[in-house]
């Protein structure tokens, strides 16, 4: 995976990235995608994330504190199970009036969402960019040296459990 660089008349532009498959490029992912393989690889420290709310035209912006992912593979019966949990912590930065517990439950969806869209272009394409295979490589090799030919089709019939917890610390510097 590799980061897309756009450039127009005065300015360069990154948000973009290119998947390959061995020397071949064989998908792109656009922002919020991006966003969600960053979020699989645990590799969120900080940022700025917008996100829409129920009434139309609203969202929240926050900034990312820190973020942590921990990713589980297991196999059973050559059955992929896969839980994701992402724990991140977020400041608000401009809001309107909102309910806090919609708040959260909007947010804890939008990091969800961005991990399951990655994880569908990666079954889309037949390609493992997530790291769930060095994942399960690592933790039992003797198991991946069973699955690693039809890995593919393990990937595509594997259960994905994503889950989020969400820490709102406050509004912005003021706390």
């Amino acid at each position: 995976v590799l980061p897309m660089i756009g450039a127009s008349e005065d300015r360069f532009t990154l948000g973009k990235s290119a998947v390959f498959d061995g020397y071949k490029m064989a998908a792109t992912l656009d922002m919020p995608e991006t966003l969600g393989l960053q979020l699989w690889r645990d590799r969120v420290k900080t940022g700025y994330v917008t996100i829409p709310q129920s009434v139309p035209g609203k969202v929240i912006s926050f900034k990312i504190i820190n973020s942590k992912t921990k990713v589980r593979a297991n196999l059973k019966d050559n059955k992929l199970f896969v839980q994701a949990n992402i724990d991140i912590t977020l400041d608000i930065q401009e809001m309107f009036e909102v309910d806090s517990e919609e708040l959260k439950m909007r947010t804890k969806h939008y990091f969800v969402n961005r991990m399951r869209d990655t994880l569908q272009v990666a079954k889309d394409e037949g390609i493992e960019f997530l790291g769930i295979s060095a994942l399960l490589r690592r933790e039992d090799p003797q198991k991946w040296e069973e699955v690693k030919n039809s890995w593919k089709e393990v990937l595509q019939q594997a259960e994905y459990d994503l889950r989020c917890n969400v820490h709102i610390r406050g509004q912005g510097p003021v706390r």
